[in-house]
């Protein structure tokens, strides 16, 4: 019942806009911002799986990352032969990003 705001990360990376499918979805997460806590939806091409996955089977980014793509990513897990990289929502998700979405009315 609430109303959030959304954002495309495809925007959100530089990718090229595609239209909607089938599979895309929105995802709702929990952000920390100067507020405390917001919650925002993230529009994404597809879900194929979701994992719980425990911090001691995290380990760091690789050191060859450039500053923002470090600045992104939690960590990596590997799971099941897959190799899942975790990133940071808060950070994605940042108060400039969201200051750029406008307002529905």
């Amino acid at each position: 019942g609430a109303i959030v705001p959304v954002i495309d990360l495809r925007t959100r990376f530089g990718l090229e806009n595609i239209a909607f499918g089938a599979t895309t979805v929105v995802i709702v997460v929990h952000v920390a911002d100067e507020q405390g806590q917001r919650t925002v939806g993230m529009v994404v091409d597809a879900v194929s799986e979701v994992y719980n996955i425990a911090i001691a089977d995290t380990r760091a980014p690789p050191d060859m990352l450039g500053p923002v793509e470090k600045m992104l990513l939690k960590g990596l897990a590997n799971l099941e032969g897959k190799m899942v990289i975790l990133l940071d929502i808060d950070r994605l998700v940042n108060s400039s990003v969201l200051a750029e979405v406008p307002a529905v009315a």
